[in-house]
């Protein structure tokens, strides 16, 4: 926020993510709403032709993938991505390596979760990942396991799409990426007691749990109705506390939209698709939040005949 006060780049970009977001929220707001958040979202676009500075241009294109999402261009969101991601890979500032680097990691299972059918997710950029001798903080953890899980992602989209390709090496890769990280996670010291941790270490075993059900061979959804059930539960011990998650990081609603996708179970996409909705937070990723939603419900409605009305009940 600091800096749409001195970019004006930012400043527009922001007035139309706000926009579109106070009308894909249901809210009542003005019939001029959308002309008024694509018009600042032009000029930001013309702004942008000005600027050299690679952070600001990669700050920038989160908010235009944040944008196309909200306006459900979801190619023109993949784009963007795969073009800051060819930026990120490249840079070397300090600053944009340590803020926005996460954020391009994680957005790189976004467009495979619920982009077009066609999306090409072996030409998707991966971003180099070096794998630490030690865990010294939770972000730590994190980092490594946004790796191992959009690994993780782009199998199974690779897979759904039918790509002929040998997935032996990738799948032995990831195995033992799992294995390093839980061996790294449990001799991590920290505050166990901290509100904060329970949440994050929920969130990253929902992330394990997943990673290593799709490393299953010959993989069948009424094997592992043990899994799917207990990743739920993580999640509803999040949801039972007072306040929403305010962190990025925690990212609830990927790992259940990949529940859903994973197992066609009602009795599972249900309670999912109902945490998605009560997990959800504008600072976990308005765009993807909505996104997820909505397609999670359409999916149980052409699948199950399951018309929800009411999210909540």
């Amino acid at each position: 926020m600091q800096l749409s006060e001195s970019e004006a780049v930012v400043k527009h970009t922001i007035l139309s993510i706000s926009s579109l977001f106070e009308s894909s929220e249901g809210k009542s707001v003005a019939p001029y709403t959308e002309r008024f958040a694509l018009q600042h979202y032009t000029q930001a676009i013309q702004r942008l032709k000005t600027i050299h500075s690679e952070p600001l241009v990669l700050l920038v294109c989160i908010l235009f993938i944040c944008v196309e999402y909200l306006l459900a261009n979801n190619k023109i969101a993949l784009q963007h991505c795969q073009h800051g991601l060819a930026i990120m890979e490249k840079c070397s500032n300090p600053w944009a390596r340590r803020y926005l680097m996460p954020v391009f990691r994680r957005m790189t299972a976004v467009p495979m979760l619920f982009g077009p059918e066609d999306i090409e997710s072996e030409s998707m950029p991966a971003l180099t990942y070096m794998i630490p001798t030690k865990f010294y903080c939770m972000e730590d953890a994190q980092y490594m396991m946004d790796d191992i899980f959009n690994r993780v992602v782009r199998l199974c989209h690779m897979r759904h799409r039918g790509v002929v390709f040998d997935m032996t090496e990738e799948y032995n890769t990831v195995g033992t990426h799992l294995q390093t990280w839980q061996t790294l996670f449990e001799r991590l010291t920290v505050d166990t007691t901290s509100l904060l941790y329970q949440a994050q270490e929920r969130s990253l075993f929902m992330r394990l749990k997943l990673s290593y059900l799709e490393l299953s061979a010959d993989f069948r959804h009424e094997e592992h109705m043990g899994t799917f059930r207990q990743v739920l539960q993580l999640a509803s011990w999040q949801s039972e506390r007072s306040a929403k998650p305010s962190s990025f990081e925690l990212a609830y609603t990927p790992m259940l939209f990949f529940t859903i996708l994973k197992c066609p179970d009602l009795s599972i996409r249900l309670p999912a698709v109902r945490l998605m909705k009560k997990l959800g937070s504008p600072t976990e990723g308005i765009c993807e939040n909505l996104q997820m939603l909505t397609t999670s419900r359409g999916i149980i409605q052409q699948e199950h005949g399951v018309e929800i009305v009411d999210i909540d009940s």
